[in-house]
């Protein structure tokens, strides 16, 4: 038989997440890399930014800990590293919106 799946960090978040959604446990109707958020308290923008800084840096630890570990599904990592740069564009736009404008 093969050998059991490891269930520790990475691994089990991933293994967590993947289990409630094909989508890998983002939902795409709570958290739309497209949708205009409207979101103008600065207070608001920044839980959103750190929400979004944290996804990110978990996706990452997630793909890192499924390439050194055996066989990889190829499609898998693809799709979460698509997901991990929708995060970081939508993580710029936000800090952007942090940004005051300057006029010259």
């Amino acid at each position: 038989m093969g050998q059991a799946p490891c269930r520790c960090g990475a691994a089990a978040w991933f293994a967590r997440n993947t289990a409630q959604s094909k989508n890998f446990g983002f939902s795409p109707a709570r958290f739309p890399l497209n949708a205009p958020f409207m979101l103008t308290d600065k207070d608001n923008l920044l839980r959103r930014l750190h929400a979004l800084r944290s996804e990110h840096r978990d996706l990452d630890t997630v793909i890192a800990r499924l390439t050194e570990h055996g066989p990889v599904d190829q499609l898998q990592i693809q799709r979460l590293k698509k997901r991990k740069l929708g995060l970081k564009d939508e993580i710029a736009r936000l800090e952007s919106r942090l940004i005051p404008d300057r006029t010259a």
